[in-house]
């Protein structure tokens, strides 16, 4: 490959490399992940273990924008946030309230990187839930879906994400009916259930803040959240626009890195 380098450098106009280089640029802009680990202090059980994404990338000053920015969305009202050792904060927070934490990368190339971390804490009672992240590995940006989506497509991407959410909740609607007519549940649940969904507002909007993407969907992540007794009856779906279906409303320097192969 260096000589091969070498040999465009000495022969090709500076426009006409850059274009030849652009993919092993790309490439290179693949992010490397360590996992920071360390036994959950909260239980001396070592079923229970903390798994922390650390992200190296050729440009450190892009790579520690990205870990401030993983840190600061791990520790936000924590109370550890200003902790500067991460395995210390970690630490910290297992101590008191962390049982489990672990990560999925969901996308790392061309530039992408988009991660899931999983929680599971336990304070006045034990809770489970997730966190989503996107970044541009050649700035360290944390990316929206306003970065991704036209501006001229963002209304009609959002409001079938929405679509999709209400078609999941009817769905749910007909689901718990099955569950409350077999007994599973009783009257007051499912009572309880659909009042959530219906006057909580819970099917009436979409967030778009919480979502990952990779080369075949974009999935965005708007849960229904249930109070913590009721969360056995909390609806599950999964918000996913797939890419052949959202290319036309998808900005074209992002549809090109989704689509490599």
């Amino acid at each position: 490959m260096a000589p091969l380098v070498l040999i465009l450098i000495m022969y090709m106009k500076l426009p006409v490399l850059i274009y030849v280089l652009l993919p092993f640029l790309a490439g290179a802009q693949v992010a490397g992940i360590k996992a920071i680990k360390i036994n959950s202090l909260k239980f001396a059980d070592t079923a229970y273990s903390v798994q922390y994404p650390f992200i190296s990338l050729p440009n450190a000053t892009v790579a520690k924008s990205i870990n401030v920015t993983i840190k600061k969305t791990v520790f936000a009202e924590t109370g550890y946030e200003n902790i500067v050792d991460v395995k210390k904060a970690l630490a910290a927070y297992s101590k008191d309230f962390l049982l489990e934490m672990s990560f999925k990368v969901i996308f790392n190339k061309s530039g992408i990187l988009s991660l899931e971390i999983y929680f599971d804490v336990q304070g006045a009672y034990e809770n489970s839930f997730y966190r989503h992240l996107t970044f541009n590995t050649a700035t360290g940006k944390q990316l929206t879906l306003s970065d991704i989506i036209k501006a001229s497509s963002f209304n009609n991407f959002k409001q079938d994400i929405l679509n999709k959410k209400r078609k999941a909740l009817q769905q749910y609607a007909i689901d718990i009916k099955k569950d409350l007519d077999s007994n599973y549940i009783s009257k007051e649940e499912y009572d309880e259930s659909l009042s959530l969904v219906k006057n909580g507002g819970c099917a009436d909007s979409v967030s778009l803040q919480e979502f990952t993407i990779s080369n075949s969907c974009i999935q965005v992540y708007d849960d229904c959240d249930f109070p913590h007794a009721m969360r056995a009856q909390q609806p599950g779906y999964e918000l996913k626009y797939f890419i052949d279906s959202a290319d036309k409303m998808i900005n074209k320097q992002f549809l090109d890195n989704l689509i490599q192969k």
